[in-house]
Protein backbone atom coordinates (compact mmCIF):
# COMPACT_ATOMS: atom_id res chain seq x y z
CA UNK A 1 0.00 0.00 0.00
CA UNK A 2 1.25 3.65 -1.17
CA UNK A 3 1.92 5.94 1.54
CA UNK A 4 -1.75 7.83 -0.07
CA UNK A 5 -3.35 5.06 0.37
CA UNK A 6 -2.32 4.71 3.53
CA UNK A 7 -3.21 8.03 4.71
CA UNK A 8 -6.66 7.90 2.82
CA UNK A 9 -7.78 4.51 4.03
CA UNK A 10 -6.62 4.47 7.71
CA UNK A 11 -6.61 7.67 9.48
CA UNK A 12 -5.08 7.67 12.96
CA UNK A 13 -7.08 8.15 16.65
CA UNK A 14 -5.46 10.60 18.76
CA UNK A 15 -4.16 7.65 20.66
CA UNK A 16 -2.42 5.60 18.20
CA UNK A 17 -1.16 9.26 17.09
CA UNK A 18 0.72 9.04 20.58
CA UNK A 19 1.85 5.73 20.06
CA UNK A 20 3.50 6.17 16.62
CA UNK A 21 4.89 9.63 17.70
CA UNK A 22 6.47 7.03 20.66
CA UNK A 23 8.04 4.80 18.28
CA UNK A 24 9.40 7.28 15.88
CA UNK A 25 11.36 8.77 18.80
CA UNK A 26 12.72 5.40 19.39
CA UNK A 27 15.77 3.45 18.22
CA UNK A 28 14.78 1.22 15.37
CA UNK A 29 16.28 -2.11 17.16
CA UNK A 30 14.27 -0.95 20.63
CA UNK A 31 10.81 -0.83 19.56
CA UNK A 32 9.28 -4.09 21.72
CA UNK A 33 6.00 -3.52 22.83
CA UNK A 34 7.27 -3.71 26.70
CA UNK A 35 9.71 -0.92 25.57
CA UNK A 36 6.75 0.83 23.35
CA UNK A 37 4.47 0.58 26.93
CA UNK A 38 7.18 1.59 29.14
CA UNK A 39 7.93 4.81 26.78
CA UNK A 40 4.27 6.05 26.21
CA UNK A 41 3.72 6.29 29.81
CA UNK A 42 6.62 8.31 30.74
CA UNK A 43 6.50 10.76 27.45
CA UNK A 44 2.72 11.20 27.26
CA UNK A 45 2.11 10.62 30.66
CA UNK A 46 -0.13 8.27 30.46
CA UNK A 47 -1.31 5.14 32.48
CA UNK A 48 -2.18 2.65 29.90
CA UNK A 49 -1.75 -0.92 30.67
CA UNK A 50 0.10 -3.60 28.75
CA UNK A 51 -2.90 -5.06 26.87
CA UNK A 52 -3.99 -1.45 25.75
CA UNK A 53 -0.38 -0.82 24.17
CA UNK A 54 -1.04 -4.21 22.73
CA UNK A 55 -4.09 -3.44 21.52
CA UNK A 56 -2.55 -0.40 19.53
CA UNK A 57 -0.13 -1.61 18.34
CA UNK A 58 -1.89 -4.81 16.53
CA UNK A 59 -4.13 -1.81 14.89
CA UNK A 60 -1.64 0.15 13.63
CA UNK A 61 -0.37 -2.94 12.15
CA UNK A 62 -3.54 -3.67 10.77
CA UNK A 63 -3.65 -0.17 9.43
CA UNK A 64 -0.18 -1.15 7.79
CA UNK A 65 1.55 1.97 9.77
CA UNK A 66 3.84 -0.83 11.41
CA UNK A 67 5.47 -4.03 10.69
CA UNK A 68 5.77 -6.77 12.94
CA UNK A 69 8.79 -9.29 13.04
CA UNK A 70 9.66 -11.70 15.38
CA UNK A 71 13.62 -11.47 15.99
CA UNK A 72 13.87 -14.32 18.55
CA UNK A 73 11.69 -16.95 19.91
CA UNK A 74 8.37 -15.06 21.76
CA UNK A 75 10.75 -11.88 21.53
CA UNK A 76 8.98 -8.87 18.51
CA UNK A 77 10.24 -5.85 17.37
CA UNK A 78 7.81 -3.18 15.29
CA UNK A 79 8.99 -0.98 12.21
CA UNK A 80 7.57 2.22 11.19
CA UNK A 81 6.03 1.76 7.39
CA UNK A 82 5.68 5.82 7.16
CA UNK A 83 8.79 8.49 8.63
CA UNK A 84 6.97 11.17 10.60
CA UNK A 85 8.34 13.63 8.35
CA UNK A 86 6.28 12.21 5.33
CA UNK A 87 3.17 11.43 7.75
CA UNK A 88 3.58 15.37 8.51
CA UNK A 89 3.81 16.20 5.07
CA UNK A 90 0.83 14.50 3.86
CA UNK A 91 -1.36 15.68 6.69
CA UNK A 92 -0.73 19.02 6.27
CA UNK A 93 -1.12 18.92 2.66
CA UNK A 94 -4.54 17.16 3.20
CA UNK A 95 -5.36 19.72 5.91
CA UNK A 96 -4.95 22.34 3.71
CA UNK A 97 -6.88 20.95 0.51
CA UNK A 98 -9.64 20.68 3.09
CA UNK A 99 -9.35 23.88 4.38
CA UNK A 100 -9.07 26.10 1.68
CA UNK A 101 -7.86 24.50 -2.12
CA UNK A 102 -6.08 28.26 -2.19
CA UNK A 103 -4.01 27.68 0.65
CA UNK A 104 -0.08 26.08 -0.85
CA UNK A 105 0.74 23.46 1.20
CA UNK A 106 4.36 24.15 0.18
CA UNK A 107 4.00 27.22 1.65
CA UNK A 108 2.93 26.03 4.92
CA UNK A 109 5.39 24.00 5.11
CA UNK A 110 7.96 25.66 4.56
CA UNK A 111 6.77 28.38 7.43
CA UNK A 112 6.61 25.35 10.33
CA UNK A 113 9.31 22.67 9.14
Amino acid sequence: MSENELLEKHALTAAQMKIMGVIWNMQPDTCTPTEIWRQVNEQEQNNYNRTTVSTFLRQLVQKGYLEKRATCGRCVLYTTTIDKKSYTKKQIKKLCQWYDKDIQPKKVLEMIM
